[in-house]
């Protein structure tokens, strides 16, 4: 059964406590959270007994919990030196275990690609995948999956071929957190690349968003569910048809992301990148900037953030909800 809840990201501003988030998700309609984009130390300040006490509440509320924590590029990618994983992501399990979630979510926090003096793409995959064949039997053992957030890094054809490179099938220990509006920075359509990778897809980050021009490039962003270019409807359609369940926990924040696709040298680093999928975002692009004009779509000001989020994430679940029921 696929349930509906948020992300906890979204309210990252109200600076609440994990319970605290669990309960403003049950009081107002979420079926569960994914914890995830947490201050560092709401994850160390937290012992076992108290996330223990976390996932009992969740369990006596009915609702779903997904852990945060996970990293699978072993670089610190603010100076690019090498660091190893496997003592943090062990935290994370054991976290996931006192919870009772099997899910960890993954994620680096940089966009890469964007300075072209940062690791190339293949290196941070080759130690990405080093990386994760050596968690793989820890992963296994505790029977938990590690949901690479699709985030500003990996493209969905690289993923595919980390998991590749791994041996990995979907169903074991790797998966994806599919992040809907994150795959704009990617220069990919979203329900495009949520097919392609939609049988690893373990957990969401169900957002809709925004891709404009301008002078020094396209500038993606996220907007409240409805309101943006991503086709949820087919995407939420392609979850429920798997064979396996997918929670659907939406996301929302203000801010923007600049892509220098004017930069050959930015634009030369997505070799996947077809002229049919990259005309499909164009268009994506059209109506946007169509929407803008007419004062249906907007960026959100970080600043501005912390004054809407509530109202936002409400209206997002209430519109996710809405899509849900007409989705075949």
């Amino acid at each position: 059964m696929n349930r509906i809840g948020l992300e906890s990201y979204s309210l990252h501003p109200l600076g609440m406590q994990l319970h605290e988030i669990l309960g403003w998700a049950h009081d107002n309609g979420a079926e569960g959270v994914l914890f995830s984009g947490l201050a560092e130390e709401n994850y160390r300040d937290r012992d076992i007994s108290y996330l223990r006490d976390l996932g009992q509440m969740a369990r006596d509320l009915g609702l779903y919990i997904e852990w945060g924590g996970g990293r699978h590029i072993p670089f610190e990618m603010d100076g690019w030196s090498r660091t190893d994983l496997m003592p943090l992501n062990l935290k994370a399990i054991k976290e996931a275990n006192a919870i009772g979630t099997r899910i960890i979510r993954s994620c680096s926090d940089h966009m890469q690609r964007a300075n072209p003096g940062n690791p190339h793409t293949h290196l941070l995959m080759k130690a990405t995948v080093e990386e994760l064949v050596k968690m793989m039997p820890m992963l296994r053992d505790n029977g938990v999956v590690l949901a690479i957030e699709t985030h500003f890094e990996f493209t969905s054809f690289e993923l595919l071929k980390i998991f590749d490179m791994c041996e990995a099938e979907p169903g074991d220990c790797l998966g994806i957190c599919l992040d809907t509006m994150n795959l704009l920075t990617m220069l990919e359509v979203p329900d495009m690349a949520a097919e392609r990778l939609m049988p690893w897809v373990v957990c969401t980050h169900i957002k809709d968003g925004g891709l404009v021009f301008g002078r020094e490039g396209m500038t993606a962003f996220p907007s409240s569910v409805g309101t943006g270019i991503i086709n949820l409807e087919k995407i939420v359609s392609l979850i429920k048809k798997q064979p396996h369940n997918i929670n659907l926990s939406v996301e929302d924040h203000g801010g923007n992301y600049l892509l220098p696709i004017h930069e050959p040298w930015y634009i030369n680093q997505f070799p996947d990148l077809t002229i049919s999928e990259y005309n499909s975002l164009m268009l994506l692009e059209d109506n946007a900037e169509r929407l803008m004009i007419e004062g249906l779509l907007e960026i959100t000001p970080v600043s501005r953030w912390p004054e809407v989020c509530e109202e936002r994430t409400r209206g997002n679940l209430k519109k996710i909800r809405e899509i849900y029921s007409r989705c075949g």
